[in-house]
């Protein structure tokens, strides 16, 4: 079990070392080359188009922040009063089979 086991992590070696045989011929044999100005200009234009089909709630407005805080707090006292209720049954169940005992 352990031969194989070596085996495999030797051929992972072996693997990277072939990697970096082929980067190193590449280094020697590949030039950096300067992009076409109309792919920049294109690749900008593409950007900005996407940028503005953002949806509106990236954009910051008064508005947005007024209802997300409204939500909130309901949301807040919805959660609050929830539980002051599951309490309050709680507390109920408890004194109810406290009697019973008795």
């Amino acid at each position: 079990m352990w031969k194989v086991v070596l085996m495999k992590a030797d051929a992972k070696v072996g693997e990277l070392q072939d990697f970096r045989r082929i980067e190193s011929k590449l280094k020697y044999s590949l030039r950096p080359v300067a992009p076409r100005q109309e792919f920049v200009l294109e690749l900008q234009q593409q950007l900005y188009q996407q940028f503005h089909m953002l949806p509106a709630l990236t954009k910051f407005s008064i508005s947005y922040f007024i209802w997300i805080g409204l939500t909130l707090i309901l949301a807040l006292m919805m959660i609050f009063t929830v539980s002051a209720r599951l309490f309050l049954l709680i507390i109920t169940v408890f004194s109810l089979l406290n009697k019973q005992n008795r």
